[in-house]
């Protein structure tokens, strides 16, 4: 009897191998519970605003809400956007962690943990499934997937964005699997598996997923294998994203146009170069939003960015090197992701196609126009290729222990580790959690919440008015904390409503609430303001005195001022401790300073005021059609130019031929009120550009111009000049796009508007040499020579130094002090057609400012051309014009005296004349209520003018 002996067993080879087989996995582990670490040194026992803020203290009831498209108590009524996203995984994750009964900042650190471990494993069996041998190339290639920059800059702010970049290894690893061994259809339907556990909260990330795949397949040899992939593939993955799709459809199909006003293309590509795109910095949100500590330092520290880079020269190097396999592989795959990322930038390096594109992303492509999103298809290549390079290094260090060239791999080894590590330095010095951490929310919130359902249940008109947070604000960051979603949003049992910079209702309703924050950011209450309250259903107005202040909300004092001046508004409520403090602070030599223009005072943390006889607020018999926008409603009801019937909106009139429907006998109030203007979607106050006049050139960069409830402009208010053919800056304070607050007096009509009072500015920011320009209707003749007066705007604040252009000449340079005149001669007795003022400083540099531009014989006026009725309707029963005036003279009523700070005053679009056109079609007895100026009629209708209101 004989004995067959393993001659591997025989000399020990089978048992290295098991371990060897073993070493990994324990390695894996080890390495996850030093990710979990990771996770939890980030800001501990702060819950911060990642994704939802209410899924991580609320997770069951933000689920229950996320079954319904609608929800009846945000904002009047509203679509959720993609909530049903949440309901696998992240959902079940937070609702199981709450079960338990973890602490909600425990349960969202677990799940940053396991977005790290899912990334670093999947990342690691890819690797290892493509021929990387060396554990340590493994785990180091992992690491740098796991902590690449896109993962670090996401993470922490909006993980659900981080969680797709975790599973794409393990889409493609089933791929790879399934076209080298066992059941392909098994490997597809795991890969299905893969793209359906990413869930459906943002489609263009999950889609980030598929490419990396499908180049694998493709560049696989033909044959069944690849053949069964390409069918069983594409058909598990359509049958694992049903869950989603088919709710995302149903959403598009009555979701308000939302995604026209969160972002365009052009603030999404800006950051999306070659160089950005291969490091990982192509995402456009650290630019703008401190909040991301880790995608700033990324983009602002510099041994980061070299860190950063030196990883991607690695992955360079492993990609190019002949010894790696997979080679075509990796190389499409990388072009493929680059040319996802970068092809629609504009910059000075354009994209392939780049203004096509870019049309594309804010068109028919909008769903995809956030392309930083598509970083796995470049970030899976390059780690790849960093793996391959260092895995070449062991082997050849290995090979080369005997001839004395050990140094130098161990250096290259040495080197890739900690630059790896230098990379994720934001990471590991506890900077992944955003500011604004939360501890709690504070019991007066939960107190305010309990209260305002209670006074819902026992309203005898059966509840369902709204509360109204204000003053308005782009998120909810609190002086406790930023929960970025509103309290209410997750306390509240009755309905209520803020503005804030993403709304998720039609324009109309964003327009109505505008029209709101408007009166409010100004300090201008009034009957109007208390009437349009109740029409619009609102029966309480809730305070919020512990905002964080910042540029886009007003001042406490002005909102306070407006709610006191309306009729009927009293605080019936008050929450939370006295927020605020002294208007001056006294030093101990006695010196004293004054804060906010002295605005300031103590108050409850909330005020709740209480608008009264909401619900017969309207009566029930024919309305009023208005030509102009919801919130022009305030000012009509100032004036009592509407009456307690309520009103239609021309835009609403089916047809427009005829009134007919019921509103035959409808009395019609014709105002200017929808005035076409450019918006600033940043911003909720302070972000309208003056009236545009024709085609006047946008600011922006969006597609769309405004909140449009009139899309072709047939019922808004437009501008025209007279006297010049054009009127052009290279930026202006008043513009849309400007940094900051648009300020409209600031528009480059100031300039020769005849008032030395009032100043044209360049828009903070800009790039280039400013420069301002007036088109002539009629040139300047040949052989005339003009003298031009230029007066200093008195907001530069030195000595101004410009020159004045024309066709065929300039001006030597000049130096304008602010506030004075200097007179230049212009044209040379050459035909002059435009003249030109720009910026003459060395630099280029240079803010200039513009009182008055003097041409003698040009007189240029600013009109407003008021929308025509239809020829089937009749004359207008009342024109309403008013001119338009910013209430922010500087001063606000704080504590029963009147401060004044002449720095918090704001300009007037219209300080002078008020100039208007309104054209009827037919002659008839109209009244008006205008502001002093000129009105121009073109039929037989009067055009008087009686007192407007102080607006």
């Amino acid at each position: 009897m004989s004995t067959a002996t393993d001659p591997a067993a025989a000399t020990g080879e089978a048992p290295a191998a098991e371990v060897r087989r073993t070493r990994l996995p324990l390695r894996l582990v080890t390495a996850c519970v030093l990710l979990t670490g990771l996770a939890f040194v980030q800001s501990p026992g702060f819950v911060v605003s990642d994704t939802k803020f209410d899924l991580v203290v609320d997770p069951a009831g933000f689920l229950g809400r996320a079954l319904h498209l609608w929800d009846p108590e945000g904002t009047f009524g509203q679509l959720q956007n993609q909530a049903y996203g949440y309901l696998w995984p992240m959902g079940p994750f937070f609702v199981l962690g709450d079960g338990l009964g973890l602490p909600p900042w425990v349960v969202q650190r677990l799940w940053w943990a396991l977005v790290l471990c899912v990334a670093f494993v999947g990342a690691a069996l890819l690797a290892r499934a493509l021929g990387v041998r060396s554990d340590l190339a493994v785990l180091v290639g992992a690491t740098a997937y796991a902590l690449s920059p896109r993962m670090i800059t996401v993470l922490g702010p909006i993980s659900i964005e981080a969680w797709p970049s975790a599973l794409a290894p393990w889409v493609l690893l089933a791929l790879v699997i399934g076209s080298q061994r066992g059941s392909p259809r098994r490997a597809a339907a795991l890969a299905g598996l893969g793209v359906a556990m990413v869930g459906g909260v943002n489609a263009a990330a999950t889609f980030a997923v598929i490419p990396l795949g499908a180049v694998w397949v493709l560049t696989r040899p033909r044959g069944p294998r690849r053949t069964a992939l390409l069918v069983w593939w594409p058909f598990f993955t359509l049958l694992g994203t049903l869950w989603w799709l088919v709710p995302l459809f149903l959403m598009g199909a009555y979701s308000p146009p939302f995604l026209d006003f969160i972002e365009t293309a052009s603030a999404t590509t800006f950051p999306t170069t070659v160089v950005d795109a291969l490091r990982g910095t192509s995402n456009w949100v650290p630019y703008l939003d401190g909040r991301s500590r880790s995608g700033n330092e990324l983009l602002t520290t510099s041994y980061l960015a070299l860190n950063s880079g030196v990883v991607l020269l690695f992955g360079a190097v492993g990609l190019l090197d002949r010894r790696t396999p997979h080679r075509p592989f990796l190389a499409v795959g990388l072009a493929v992701g680059l040319l996802m990322v970068t092809a629609g930038h504009a910059g000075a390096v354009s994209g392939w196609f780049a203004p096509d594109l870019a049309a594309a992303l804010d068109g028919v492509l909008a769903p995809l126009r956030n392309v930083h999103k598509f970083d796995p298809v470049i970030r899976l290549p390059l780690v790849l290729g960093l793996a391959f390079l260092l895995d070449h290094a062991v082997a050849r260090r290995r090979r080369s222990a005997a001839s004395g060239r050990v140094l130098e791999r161990a250096v290259l080894l040495a080197t890739a580790a900690v630059v790896v590590a230098g990379a994720a330095l934001p990471a590991l010095g506890g900077r992944l959690a955003p500011t604004g951490g939360v501890e709690e929310v504070p019991d007066y919130w939960h107190e305010t919440a309990a209260w305002l359902a209670e006074q819902d249940r026992a309203d005898p008109a059966g509840g369902g008015a709204v509360a109204l947070l204000a003053p308005g604000s782009r998120f909810a960051d609190y002086t406790w904390g930023s929960t970025r979603d509103e309290p209410l949003q997750f306390l509240a049992d009755s309905r209520w409503a803020v503005r804030n910079v993403v709304p998720l209702t039609p324009p109309g309703t964003i327009r109505m609430l505008d029209g709101i924050e408007e009166r409010l950011s100004q300090g201008e209450g009034g009957a109007g303001l208390a009437a349009y309250l109740q029409r619009a259903g609102i029966r309480f107005v809730v305070v919020r005195n512990d905002l964080v202040a910042d540029g886009d909300l007003p001042s406490p004092a002005l909102v306070r001022q407006a709610l006191a001046a309306s009729p009927g508004l009293d605080v019936v409520a008050r929450f939370g401790p006295e927020v605020g403090g002294d208007a001056a602070v006294v030093a101990d030599d006695g010196a004293r300073t004054v804060l906010q223009g002295g605005w300031l005072e103590e108050h409850a943390a909330i005020e709740v005021y209480e608008v009264p006889d909401v619900a017969a607020s309207v009566s029930q018999v024919v309305p009023d059609v208005v030509v102009g926008g919801p919130e022009d409603l305030v000012d009509l009801l100032d004036v009592g130019a509407v009456g307690p019937q309520g009103a239609v909106l021309a835009t609403d009139v089916p047809g427009g031929g005829t009134l007919d429907g019921g509103l035959e006998d409808a009395r019609v109030v014709l105002s200017d009120g929808l005035r076409a203007r450019e918006h600033n979607f940043a911003r909720i106050n302070d972000g309208d550009s003056p009236v545009l006049v024709g085609d006047e050139a946008r600011t922006t960069g969006n597609p769309q111009r405004d909140y449009l409830i009139d899309t072709d402009d047939r019922w808004s208010t437009t501008a025209r000049i007279t006297g010049a053919a054009r009127i052009s800056a290279s930026s202006s304070a008043s513009d849309a796009g400007t940094v900051g607050a648009a300020l409209r007096g600031y528009l480059p009509y100031a300039a020769v508007d005849g008032s030395r009072d009032t100043s044209w500015y360049a828009g903070a920011g800009s790039a280039g040499r400013a420069w301002w320009q007036l088109d002539l209707e009629e040139p300047v003749p040949a052989g005339r020579r003009s003298t031009v007066t230029l007066v200093g705007g008195d907001r530069a604040a030195d000595e101004q130094v410009v020159r004045l252009v024309w066709a065929d000449g300039r001006s030597d340079e000049v130096a304008l002090p602010p506030g004075e005149a200097v007179e230049v001669d212009a044209g040379g007795g050459e035909a002059v057609s435009w003249l030109r003022v720009e910026d003459a400083s060395p630099g280029g540099e240079q803010d200039i400012s513009l009182a008055e531009v003097e041409l003698p014989g040009v007189e240029v006026e600013r009109w407003f051309v008021l929308p025509r009725l239809p020829a089937g309707w009749a004359a207008p029963d009342q024109v309403v014009l008013r001119p338009d005036r910013d209430a922010r003279n500087g001063c606000a009523v704080v504590a029963d005296a009147v401060r004044c700070a002449a720095s918090l005053a704001v300009p007037d679009e219209e300080p002078g004349d008020l100039r208007r056109i309104v054209d009827l079609p037919a002659p008839g007895s109209t009244t008006s209520a205008s502001g002093h100026g000129r009105c121009r009629t073109t039929t037989s209708a009067p055009c008087s003018r009686t007192t407007p209101p102080s607006r």
